[in-house]
Order: structure tokens, then C-alpha cells, then sequence
């Protein structure tokens, strides 16, 4: 399936809670490391893997509910987040700057991200 086609910005990021641009700007990130052989039976390339992770995490269901969403096994969904995770874990920091709240504490709702 075809994440980004099937869906306009705003039922992206219903579904996905991160914008279109924001999911390829991390896609940008992480493609390389992202293994893809075409020529494999039946493999995801680099933009299905993202979002199914990013719908993964967004809804927090099963890896089996996310297998019947996507019309894939629960190993094969296993695999795929693990994968992705691993590459934006090993990511470094770079671009993410924390904007303490004006009271100067980390009260929820008041931190921000550039």
C-alpha cells in the first residue's frame, strides 16, 4: 500500500500522527540503512516500512492487528519495526533541540521541539 498517495495531509497525520513532509524528512534519514532489495519476493521498500512502523507506534495495536491492517504476517510486522526502530535509535541527536517551558520546568503539554 501506498501510504502517502492513498492519503491526503490531514488523514496522514490522523492516522500516522506526523505530517507527510515530517514522515519523508525522517525517511531521508533513514533510507539508506534501510535494507531494500526489489527483486525479492514480496519485500517492503523504505516507504512502507516507515509508515507501518510510524502507524504502529501511533496506534499502539498489536503486531498482529497491524498484520491483518497490512495484509502481512506478524513476523514479517515484527521485523519491520525492528528494523526501522533500530535505525532511529542509532541515529545521532542532531536537529532535535529542547525548549524548556518558561517556568523553566518539564511540566507536560509545555515542552517543545524544533
Amino acid at each position: 500500500m501506498d501510504w502517502f498517495s492513498n492519503y491526503d495531509d490531514r488523514d496522514f497525520v490522523t492516522r500516522f500522527r506526523l505530517s507527510k513532509a515530517s514522515a519523508l524528512f525522517q525517511l531521508e534519514r533513514v533510507e539508506a540503512d534501510l535494507e531494500y532489495t526489489p527483486d525479492r519476493n514480496a519485500s517492503v521498500s523504505p516507504m512502507g516500512l516507515l509508515p507501518t512502523t510510524l502507524r504502529f507506534y501511533a496506534t499502539e495495536c498489536s503486531q498482529l492487528t497491524m498484520g491483518d491492517y497490512m495484509g502481512a504476517s506478524k513476523s514479517t510486522i515484527h521485523r519491520i519495526i525492528q528494523k526501522v526502530s533500530m535505525c532511529f535509535h542509532c541515529l545521532p541527536t542532531r536537529g532535535v533541540h529542547y525548549i524548556p517551558s518558561e517556568s523553566g520546568r518539564n511540566n507536560q503539554g509545555t515542552t517543545q521541539f524544533l
